[in-house]
């Protein structure tokens, strides 16, 4: 188990290892007992995930100086910090503007740490919050921007309580939201699904990719289907998972001309979609 206490006066994240019987595993660490010093001033476990090798994967929050951020840290097995994850251990990650939390962590099956939380910005305030990293610990650039997705749901304050993964393999998640205006917070239940860029064929996946050039582009490129061949369904979503376009094509193994150029910059995600696969990437569109 793992949460945070105060031993001195300021907040660490703790670790407990219990035997089956309730008593602390005393060879866990040498006394059952493990604490993280993430920033020296105020730092808490809200998530917890296990590896399948066994290591620790904590996840909450850390003081940066001036202001909360999204803290992560791995531990071995013996209750060691894992000096493989970001070098010594630990990670700490800006979101927004001011404070973010995490509230839970998600282990993907390919090793990807995907975490949601919180964010707090100039323009919203408090918003949902993902963010996906590597299993070195660094951020997952091909995710949302660099890593990083912020979602504004309501006029109040959206809170992200659980992360998920659909079974379609995008992301889902759960929280509230506070629709009415002027803080009068009324709560409601939200959910929220998140497309991503991982290709979800199910036979021969390392064999089926798209390929988009030029990319980053001016809303024109070319589209190619490696291992793929037949007509598809194309749809364009926007960070905050909404439709923007979509088409439907006869590809065969030449490459295939797409014209965006009506639709506004940023970051953007290319579903292809058949019968039999699903395969997806990401787009900039400058």
């Amino acid at each position: 188990m793992a949460g945070y206490g105060v031993p001195n006066g300021t907040y660490l994240m703790q670790f407990a290892m219990f035997n089956s019987d309730g008593t602390l595993d005393e060879s866990w660490d040498e006394d059952g007992l493990v604490e993280v010093i993430i920033s020296n001033a105020d730092d808490a476990v809200k998530s917890l995930a296990i590896q399948d090798d066994g290591k620790i994967l904590a996840a909450g929050y850390g003081w940066n100086g001036s202001d909360y951020d999204f803290a992560l840290t791995r531990l071995n097995p013996d209750g060691s910090l894992d000096l493989t994850f970001d070098g010594d251990g630990k990670e700490l990650t800006s979101i927004g503007e001011s404070n973010d939390f995490i509230e839970s962590i998600y282990l993907r099956s390919n090793g990807d740490i995907l975490v949601g939380g919180n964010a707090f910005t100039d323009e919203n305030g408090i918003e949902f919050a993902l963010a996906m990293y590597n299993s070195d610990g660094s951020l997952q650039a091909d995710f949302g921007d660099d890593g990083k997705v912020i979602s504004n749901l309501s006029q109040g304050a959206d809170l992200i309580f659980g992360i998920a993964e659909a079974p379609d393999g995008n992301i889902l998640a759960v929280g509230t939201i506070d629709p009415s205006p002027n803080g009068m917070e009324n709560y409601d239940l939200a959910m929220a699904k998140y497309i991503d860029q991982f290709d979800l064929s199910a036979e021969n996946p390392n064999k089926r990719q798209i390929i988009i050039f030029p990319n980053p582009n001016q809303g024109i490129f070319n589209l190619k289907l490696e291992g793929v061949i037949g007509a598809f369904a194309l749809q364009i979503f926007d960070l905050k998972g909404r439709l923007v376009w979509q088409n439907q094509v006869l590809h065969n193994a030449e490459s295939t001309l797409i014209n965006l150029s009506n639709i506004k910059s940023g970051v953007y995600f290319l579903t292809v979609r058949s019968p039999e696969q699903v395969v997806k990437k990401k787009i900039i569109i400058e």
